[in-house]
């Protein structure tokens, strides 16, 4: 029996191992297989020195190769769920489900072009006021008109609360979207079904006055954005009271003001899609143009602003309470006035 010394190549588990590794054998005892690995008395020769630091290469190798196909595997299914839409809309849809995607509901017997100002609503779950600001538009005394209310997948009865004054008057016309987009993306789909000389916008659970409209359009000749007067209220009673007279460049509101349509159409002027403040954008947005601007009507007619809770703007129980003793208070003096007034007489 002697030491032996052999350097020798090994193939384990797919690797190949090039080795020089000793043992104590016979050298008639040494037989090698027709893949030249080397056995000793019937026995399975491998390293005894490297065997452990070549087992460790391979399992780090393997470890590798798990993670390659882990990480293949996600980026199928990322590819699979980001194909399901093309696919679904390849193979599976059809015309008829755009139909509830958004309806337009008007009038058939609608037939009228000389429309002075296109009143667009956003309306989203205010089926208790949206009937008051629609009749507030009706009752306008100044009749060429229409109005657009855009249905922003409202939960409630809106559409249903709608549809009684589309029925009615042909100049009520309503886009109904499934999906909520906020108010600034109804809007924008107001903006292209308008078809008026001017743009009026309110809001479904605000009012104005009989006479808003024409007095803001009297105005209008020569001028691209003719601003009215605001009011404030709220919703337990009709009453209201004038704000104080804005700004012009500070001012926040687009309700109380005409916008001529061509002006707003030729810079593709639209609301953002904030869910606060897009009036402020709107107005910024247009007055980047330079408008010919009319500040503001003497008229008292008013765009009456009422506060609720559950608006957009979140108002408080404190903040409406308030808001509604300062309007009795304004209400109660100005009856006051009057009577002092037809004593005088």
């Amino acid at each position: 029996m002697e030491n032996i010394k052999k350097e020798v190549s090994l193939n384990v588990n797919g690797n190949d191992l090039d080795e020089e590794f000793s043992f104590e054998a016979d050298e008639e005892s040494l037989l090698y297989d027709n893949d030249n690995i080397l056995y000793a008395d019937g026995e399975l020769l491998l390293p005894q020195n490297k065997n452990n630091k070549n087992e460790k290469k391979y399992n780090h190798t393997k470890k590798k190769f798990n993670l390659s196909k882990i990480i293949i595997f996600i980026m199928a299914i990322v590819i699979i769920i980001e194909s399901i839409p093309y696919i679904y809309k390849k193979f599976f849809y059809k015309e008829y489900e755009n139909i509830y995607e958004e309806t337009l509901y008007e009038n058939i017997n609608a037939n009228f072009t000389d429309i002075k100002v296109s009143v667009i609503t956003s309306v989203y779950n205010t089926e208790e006021f949206v009937g008051r600001a629609i009749q507030s538009v009706l009752n306008q005394t100044l009749k060429e008109f229409e109005i657009i209310c855009i249905n922003d997948g409202s939960k409630d009865n809106s559409l249903k609360e709608i549809l009684k004054y589309v029925n009615k008057d042909p100049r009520v016309r309503v886009l109904s979207l499934k999906k909520n987009g906020g108010q600034g993306h109804a809007r924008n789909r107001g903006l292209k079904l308008a078809k008026g000389e001017f743009l009026g916008f309110l809001d479904s659970d605000d009012e104005i006055t009989p006479t808003f409209y024409e007095d803001l359009y009297s105005h209008s000749k020569d001028y691209d954005v003719i601003m009215g007067k605001m009011a404030s209220g709220t919703n337990f009673n009709r009453a209201y009271k004038p704000n104080p007279n804005p700004h012009p460049f500070l001012h926040g509101y687009c309700g109380d003001s005409l916008w001529r349509r061509t002006f707003i159409n030729e810079y593709n002027i639209e609301f953002s899609s904030k869910r606060i403040a897009e009036d402020l954008d709107f107005r910024t947005s247009c007055y980047e143009h330079n408008p010919r601007i009319f500040n503001q009507t003497t008229e008292e007619s008013y765009y009456i602003y009422r506060v609720r809770e559950g608006s957009l703007c979140h108002f408080t129980k404190e903040t409406i309470d308030r808001n509604t003793e300062s309007i009795k208070e304004y209400v109660n003096k100005n009856k006051n006035n009057d009577n002092k007034e037809d004593d005088k007489n």
